[in-house]
């Protein structure tokens, strides 16, 4: 299976940037992906808590998605998150 994640990341971040005209020399990315412990329960709130708080402090938020899904009339894929 070849990777693709780094490659749909930046395509998400260019098109970010034309699409609401941002400055890319202005633009901050923090990427990272939530571990949050299913299993004890205080250390799943703390969990939770930890990642709203930082979700909350972004202008914008990238979520990729594969690329291997249908597509609509336009030629743009189409996802439907319950079906994952």
């Amino acid at each position: 299976m070849k990777r693709t994640d780094f490659r749909v990341i930046c395509c998400g971040i260019e098109a970010l940037i034309r699409e609401e005209k941002l400055d890319p020399d202005k633009v901050v990315i923090w990427m990272d992906w939530f571990s949050i412990d299913q299993v004890d329960s205080a250390k799943k709130s703390q969990g939770i808590e930890s990642m709203l708080h930082y979700t909350t402090q972004c202008d914008y938020m990238l979520i990729p998605l594969a690329t291997d899904g249908p597509a609509d009339e336009n030629g743009e894929y189409v996802y439907y998150p319950e079906a994952w």
